[in-house]
């Protein structure tokens, strides 16, 4: 038997199509289950779901139990697009190299 057939803009139409954005992130983190990784398509419409479940004021670690990822998996997917500075870690990785917190000391005199 041969499996259905679709296409990620019909997944991603009918996954918008939910209107609870906690709903929209269980399905899309089940889907992921059965394909591995998710299509960037996909991946995006769970990042929104999750954003707007934050702006609504879902702690992240209900949401993370609701979709079964790890509560830094959420912050990772939601924290930079929430308009927060990002953290010593992201700022390390964006720069990359890293910043020490000690000043640097005058040459020694001779």
């Amino acid at each position: 038997m041969a499996s259905p057939t679709f296409t990620v803009a019909a997944l991603v139409d009918e996954l918008t199509a939910i209107t609870c954005p906690v709903d929209r992130a269980v399905e899309v983190s089940r889907l992921a289950g059965q394909f591995g990784n998710l299509p960037p398509a996909l991946a995006k419409v769970r990042r929104d779901a999750l954003q707007e479940a934050r702006d609504t004021g879902r702690k992240v670690g209900w949401l993370a139990d609701q979709v079964r990822l790890t509560p830094g998996r959420i912050y990772q997917l939601t924290i930079t697009r929430r308009g927060r500075k990002a953290g010593p870690a992201a700022s390390h990785r964006a720069n990359g190299g890293v910043q020490t917190a000690t000043p640097p000391q005058p040459p020694k005199e001779a």
